[in-house]
């Protein structure tokens, strides 16, 4: 009512000066501008809202399952069956790919996944066709680790061959020799992801199309928009993330902008090491992997992006970042191939702070680790993997050597072998 009176009071003053025809109609004009900013100010505000609202709804929503908790399957079983000399939770060993059975029993591990997979083989999920085979004998395989009482498996520990044949023997880039880490977790990821997705796009979590945008909020909205309406998994739910691509041409100035989606970060140890030799250093730490991922690339001239604005290539420069990460974040480090394996020492903290890398205000930050694949041979082809995994934070740390199940010090964690695949969880 102030306003209003205040507003009268302004109008009167001006029709009784000289020039209160003119003054009138340039004070309804300004009222209308005031008006219509604004409306402008909360369209944009409520804008703001909705796409907070969309990333938070998209990234960080979650829902209490109530599988049997396999922390509890790990205090009551798994020690007591160490300590009688008696494997648990081991996996027969195979031939080749060496490094299979390490990454399954790194990913049986991440809890939320497994009990989600659990949930539903419970609820019947799975039925019996082709579209979710191997997604079906996964959550068998992993029913199997935790529970092998159900199936009278007194032995402590499970065959795969089943699920070899499923993921190998069917699939021609899977079936030879060697197969290295990065492409067997990406596959096994997308494959469940694809057939555990509800929206049934048959779209894997990578390969949804990137967005670019000139601005930076409507490029995530809309890329938010696309990826919510073919997605929607437990993979999805709890290993999706944001990466950012600010991308600068040097000819114009003019900004644009890229999301996509990631379900693991990937580095590549050559370059590590090529980067951290420039700054003088000679121990390589993980977080040395997220520097280098967040400095700015550069492409000189002709080798530039095409310009739209200026209708040619120029120089660009792209600033990479991770935007946003999820509840679980798997970090993959190639060493190379047998021809110039690299076995330097890798630091990596137990608690991973990465305030500084991801950008997303309300984004996980703060994780523990909680798996590790290691390779203890000379060489990738024929090397011996084992794998290091606890359940949650304060749990006890666990070596899986195939059938050999045991007890471990977190410095045979950070020490033993070389590290390939580092899976760490959310505070």
């Amino acid at each position: 009512m102030e306003e209003e009176d205040g507003d009268k009071d302004k109008e009167d003053n001006f029709k009784k000066s000289s020039l209160s025809g003119s003054f009138n109609i340039n004070f309804r004009k300004m009222k209308s501008m005031n008006q219509e900013i604004s409306s402008q100010k909360n369209i944009k505000e409520k804008k703001t809202k909705s796409i907070n609202e969309k990333i938070n709804k998209c990234i960080y929503s979650s829902k209490e399952l109530t599988t049997p908790n396999l922390s509890d399957f790990f205090n009551s079983n798994v020690q007591k069956e160490i300590e009688k000399d008696k494997p648990s939770l081991g996996i027969q060993k195979i031939k080749q790919p060496v490094n299979l059975i390490s990454i399954i029993q790194c990913f049986a591990h991440l809890i939320d996944i497994t009990e989600g997979i659990l949930e539903l083989k419970s609820n019947n999920f799975f039925k019996e066709d082709e579209k979710n085979k191997i997604s079906k004998s996964y959550a068998i395989l992993i029913d199997n680790l935790f529970f092998p009482e159900k199936y009278g498996n007194n032995s402590g520990v499970y065959s795969i061959d089943s699920f070899y044949d499923l993921i190998i023997k069917e699939n021609k880039q899977l079936n030879h020799l060697y197969i290295n880490s990065k492409d067997l977790l990406n596959f096994l990821i997308g494959e469940l992801h694809k057939e555990l997705n509800t929206k049934k796009t048959n779209i894997t979590l990578n390969e949804n199309n990137e967005y670019e945008g000139l601005n930076e909020k409507d490029a995530l909205c809309k890329y938010l928009e696309i990826f919510t309406k073919n997605n929607n998994s437990i993979i999805s739910k709890y290993l999706y993330g944001l990466l950012k691509n600010k991308i600068i041409c040097q000819g114009c100035k003019k900004e644009k902008y890229k999301f996509k989606c990631y379900s693991f970060l990937y580095f590549d140890l050559s370059e590590i090491k090529e980067f951290i030799n420039k700054g003088k250093k000679n121990n390589i730490n993980l977080l040395d992997c997220f520097d280098y991922y967040n400095k700015p690339e550069y492409l000189l001239g002709e080798n530039g992006l095409y310009c739209k604005n200026c209708k040619c290539k120029n120089t660009t420069t792209i600033l990479n970042s991770i935007y946003s990460s999820h509840t679980i974040m798997p970090i993959i480090i190639d060493r190379g191939d047998d021809s110039n394996l690299n076995k330097d020492k890798i630091e990596f903290p137990d608690e991973l702070d990465l305030s500084k890398y991801v950008e997303y205000k309300n984004s996980s930050k703060h994780f523990y680790l909680c798996g590790v694949v290691s390779n203890f041979g000379l060489s990738n082809n024929f090397g011996k993997f084992e794998a290091f995994c606890k359940m949650e934070q304060k749990s006890t740390w666990y070596n899986y050597n195939n059938e050999q199940v045991s007890a471990c010090s977190v410095d045979e964690v950070h020490n033993k072998g070389m590290q390939y695949i580092l899976f760490y969880h959310k505070i």
